[in-house]
């Protein structure tokens, strides 16, 4: 896979990663646990790379693994799933327009109710996370992805339990200035490791409880 994203007149490169927030001093004390819900999504991302200053291309591979890089900081579940579609001629031709499905798992404080609400809810045991995401600094994303983390908090963010979101995201101006200090920053719930992998085991035992109903009915 090919993962760049680049300029109409040159390439930027890559590296990977994710930086939590932290202050001056002392490492802050980490949040009690709370008692959460995993609700489950379906949204549908559209990455338009076009400005006033400058075009952004990436090709859909790169684009879906710095999604769910996004997804992942903001409190999604492991099994997430992106799909990007746009990238005319395969996967890895470039596009300054892509449309992504993304399926995903995140705690909620607040779960869905009515028609809404999930057959079986599932516990999580989360806290709050600080996260800073600093374009050019933190891996994985460089200035050149500041309208995909602008498009991203605009589309996806809302559909997470997040808190004291800033940001500073001065897309229009020249990619690479040295004034460039594009960032977003948030708090997001996210569950324990254990809280999703016990989450992700009870789903796979209620598949396999319905296909097992599904296959006695039939005969």
């Amino acid at each position: 896979m090919r993962n760049y994203a680049f300029l109409f007149t040159g390439l930027l490169a890559f590296t990977v990663h994710a930086e939590p927030q932290s202050g001056a001093g002392q490492p802050p004390e980490p949040e009690s646990a709370v008692a959460a819900t995993w609700v489950e999504h379906d949204v549908n991302f559209y990455f338009f790379g076009m400005s006033l200053e400058h075009s952004i291309y990436y090709d859909c591979d790169a684009l879906a693994a710095k999604v769910e890089r996004l997804l992942r900081l903001a409190g999604a579940r492991r099994d997430l799933n992106v799909r990007a579609y746009g990238c005319y001629g395969g996967a890895d031709r470039v596009s300054i327009m892509i449309h992504a499905d993304l399926h995903f798992h995140s705690p909620t404080l607040t779960p869905p109710t009515g028609d809404a609400a999930p057959r079986e809810p599932q516990p999580a045991a989360a806290q709050w996370k600080p996260v800073k995401l600093q374009l050019g600094r933190t891996s994985d994303f460089d200035v050149g992805d500041c309208m995909l983390v602008e498009q991203f908090k605009r589309q996806v963010l809302k559909y997470f339990d997040v808190r004291n979101v800033t940001s500073n995201l001065p897309c229009d101006i020249s990619v690479g200035s040295p004034h460039t200090k594009a960032s977003l920053a948030f708090e997001a719930l996210t569950a324990a490791p254990a809280a999703e992998e016990e989450s992700i085991l009870a789903e796979k035992e209620a598949k396999k409880r319905d296909d097992q109903m599904k296959s006695e009915r039939k005969n």
